[in-house]
């Protein structure tokens, strides 16, 4: 038996409360340096002197902050938004008195499709720090802290459509289950900390069952994801026409992983969706056909969320107890995924609950 990584859906949307400001913090508005017009999902974050975390924040719709930080001292206010450059404040002083007021301009960045070249799509770097690879990976390191920032912090629930089926080779559906929920939690689904997958990988198997790990944002963002992948810039051809791929692939790997790329708009740098498939493991002439996609969208609050996912795993004609001296063959597919059917405001969600 074959169990997938369970896909709850573990999104929920940031709204920026209007409360009282706080001591010891900043507040103040983004906005687009070219149009003036607010921009919405900024992400901004106070850092002390050593480059440290205290505090982050989306800006809301009107692009609006207000940033609490941890203690007193001097701080460093940087400003992030997708396919725009960021920028720092110089180091402020925050204490007991009055929140600081600043406003921020950001700059518009399109991504360098022209720059991808052939020899930039075959050369797979890790941790590159310049090129192409380097501008494009930035762009959707900041759509991925969204993501997770968003899992993390907001309150809204989800109303969600999730299935499991069961699928044979030639694409015929041979069971299936859905359900319509609403759901409150933290993760798109449950994955282990990308340490853990970087030592023991995103196939586990004991001999009864195997389970199939996907990476999230969590996962992608992580150092250890980092030192064990290859990253290469890519041109979109075909259905991803107009988008540039950040494309990864196991780098000194003996275990199973994972490859895949993620493609983003080029003329906005917006993530658009993760594609990947399982590496390290064999079970005939099909096995490329797992994996799986998750597809990224952007609120009206400005807050990023998957919106839509599917993995996919092998489903064998018999048991592993049957075929101890025999190589498994895949005699199809079993799938579990889901998608967004509503967003549930504050108010919304409380009726609901």
């Amino acid at each position: 038996m074959t169990v997938l990584a369970r896909a709850l859906f573990r999104s929920m949307p940031f709204l920026l409360a209007a409360t009282p400001a706080a001591a010891q913090s900043v507040m103040g508005q983004v906005r687009i340096e070219t149009t003036g017009q607010p921009a919405r999902g900024a992400w901004v974050v106070l850092l002390d002197t050593g480059g440290v975390v205290g505090a982050s924040v989306l800006t809301d719709a009107a692009g609006r902050f207000l940033a609490r930080a941890t203690g007193p001292g001097t701080w460093i206010v940087r400003v992030q938004l997708i396919g725009h450059e960021s920028i720092e404040s110089a180091p402020i002083l925050l204490d007991a008195g009055p929140p600081l007021m600043l406003s921020f301009a950001l700059r518009e960045r399109a991504l360098p499709l022209e720059a991808i070249t052939v020899e930039a799509e075959r050369r797979c770097e890790v941790n590159p720090e310049t090129g192409v690879a380097a501008a494009v990976w930035e762009e959707a390191r900041k759509g991925l802290e969204a993501v997770r920032w968003t899992s993390l912090r907001s309150l809204v629930l989800y109303r969600l459509r999730q299935y499991t089926r069961t699928i044979d080779l030639d694409g015929r559906v041979r069971a299936t289950d859905e359900q319509t929920t609403v759901l409150q939690a933290a993760r798109p689904f449950v994955t282990p900390p990308a340490e853990e997958l970087a030592t023991l990988g995103f196939v586990r198997d004991d001999g009864l069952e195997s389970l199939f790990y996907a990476p999230d944002a969590e996962v992608l963002l992580s150092d250890a994801f980092a030192a064990t992948h290859c990253f290469r810039a890519r041109s979109g051809r075909g259905e991803q026409a107009g988008l540039v791929g950040l494309s990864f692939e196991p780098h000194g790997r003996d275990r199973p992983d994972v490859q895949g790329t993620l493609w983003l708009d080029a003329a906005t740098a917006s993530l658009r969706w993760l594609e990947y498939r399982y590496t390290g493991v064999n079970y005939g002439p099909r096995t490329g056909e797992l994996g799986g996609r998750l597809d990224f969208a952007r609120l009206e609050s400005g807050a990023w969320i998957i919106e839509r996912w599917r993995i996919r795993g092998p489903a064998f004609s018999r048991s592993r107890a049957d075929t101890a001296r025999q190589p498994l063959l895949l005699a199809g597919f079993k799938e579990a995924g889901g998608e967004v059917v509503e967003v549930l405001r504050g108010r919304d969600a409380d009726q609901n609950e």
